[in-house]
């Protein structure tokens, strides 16, 4: 017994074979397009947080040298501090949406600096807010509360630290 092919079994059995494989090269391009969306907003928010993470580091460094005498301070605001260190003055604020550390000589009257160098330390800063705990009975800042909120859209990280400071050196 001899088995031929019929002429439109090869037909509709290449049909059946190209919509196959249509749906599944479609599903891996979904699936594909949705993993990689995903992981560039979680890349995003990893960078954010190490950017954020080494601005604190720098901050904590800077407050640890400060003194701890609040009339040492030139400038305690919420979005600006400005301390004495060994050899002149630290300063921390945001300008423009972003996050700036100057060193050098800051002249309270004028409000200048000079002989300064300036960093940009942190950009697409959203808000920056420096909260100081003092004792008014010894006119000494007993720990600096640091809020930043940077990012765009759905991909904002907000992140607090507080430092504890006791005679110019961070607990």
């Amino acid at each position: 017994m001899t088995m031929f092919n019929k002429d439109g079994a090869v037909l509709i059995e290449c049909i059946i074979y190209s919509v196959i494989l249509t749906w599944l090269a479609a599903l891996s391009a979904i699936l594909v397009f949705r993993y990689t969306s995903t992981i560039a907003i979680l890349n995003d928010q990893c960078k954010i947080t190490a950017e954020i993470h080494l601005a604190f580091d720098a901050m904590l460094r800077d407050i640890s040298t400060a003194q701890a005498s609040i009339t040492m301070w030139p400038r305690l605001e919420t979005d600006k501090i400005i301390f004495n260190v060994k050899n002149g003055q630290i300063g921390w604020f945001l300008m423009d949406n972003r996050l700036v550390r100057y060193a050098g000589t800051y002249d309270k009257q004028t409000d200048s600096w000079t002989g300064y160098g300036q960093s940009l330390v942190l950009g697409r800063v959203d808000s920056l807010r420096f909260v100081a705990q003092h004792d008014s009975s010894i006119h000494e800042i007993s720990a600096i509360h640091i809020h930043i909120s940077s990012g765009t859209g759905t991909r904002v990280k907000k992140m607090s630290s507080m430092a504890y400071i006791s005679y110019g050196s961070v607990l």
